[in-house]
């Protein structure tokens, strides 16, 4: 296999896996990891409990193997990490999506 369809064999199998997560709208609080059907926003980066008291979750934003961005810092968090989802400002990405972006792991330890 040549290095350009090898390439395009590659992004294409990164925008599929950022497909399978739903789009945060734009409407959304920062750190939105889910509505809820009431229309309340949902902001822990687990399900457990969301939206309880809310009808329940509507859309789930985040998935596996999503890393938390910092915006500001350019730094990744793993889910392990304590600071996954909680920074001011930041989005969810794939480990791939966010070193193509030039990102870097917190303390230089990657989540793969």
């Amino acid at each position: 296999m040549n290095k350009t369809a090898l390439v395009i064999f590659l992004l294409g199998g990164l925008l599929m896996v950022d497909t399978a997560v739903a789009q945060i709208p734009s409407s959304a609080p920062a750190g939105a990891t889910g509505q809820c059907k009431d229309g309340s926003y949902w902001t822990n980066p687990t399900k457990q409990g969301a939206c309880s008291g809310h009808k329940g979750i509507q859309t789930w934003y985040i998935g596996p193997g999503l890393v938390w961005v910092d915006s500001t810092t350019h730094v990744y968090h793993c889910s392990t990490d304590r600071w996954y989802g909680k920074t001011k400002a930041g989005a969810y990405l794939t480990e791939a999506a966010a070193i193509a972006e030039g990102d870097h792991a917190d303390h230089g330890k990657p989540c793969h």
